[in-house]
């Protein structure tokens, strides 16, 4: 399959590659269909939607910029993305959508991360409920002695 995008310009993949949103994500909620390109050279990632060329997010794994990172997912949430009862942190990829509105001072949403099932290829936009956590945490490198975990 073709996706044509306005970043990348059209990249082929394999059908199997879709992520599969039931409910979009806030703000493009009649977008469902994503895929992830790698950015080269560094940790990010583009979340592409596949029916809107010019739609497309930088997403990082949280924990490169806050090592304690946790969310909990609802019940409804867990179904959505179609895990099991045994299901484990391995089985949901976490991603964080990036802001650079301001390319001086970045930041990253981590209180709606992204998440996104490994086997079913289904994903949610799982808002949490936690005022610890901010839609704008500064982007920044890691101080010194903090763990990175990848």
């Amino acid at each position: 399959m073709q996706v044509h995008t306005t970043r990348f310009g059209t990249v082929e993949i394999d059908d199997q590659q879709c992520i599969h949103f039931p409910e979009g994500i806030l703000g493009f909620t009649h977008l469902t269909r994503f895929l992830l390109i790698e950015h080269p050279g560094g940790p990010f990632k583009w979340l592409q939607a596949v029916d809107a060329p010019e739609v497309a997010f930088p997403t990082l794994n949280p924990a490169w910029v806050c090592s304690n990172y946790e969310i909990r997912l609802e019940e409804s949430e867990i179904e959505t993305l179609g895990l099991g009862a045994d299901a484990g942190a391995g089985d949901v990829s976490v991603l964080a959508i990036v802001n650079v509105s301001t390319p001086t001072s970045p930041t990253i949403n981590l209180m709606a991360p992204i998440c996104v099932a490994v086997e079913t290829r289904r994903g949610i936009q799982a808002v949490q409920h936690n005022r610890s956590l901010s839609t704008r945490h500064p982007l920044r490198a890691r101080q010194r002695g903090e763990r990175r975990v990848a």
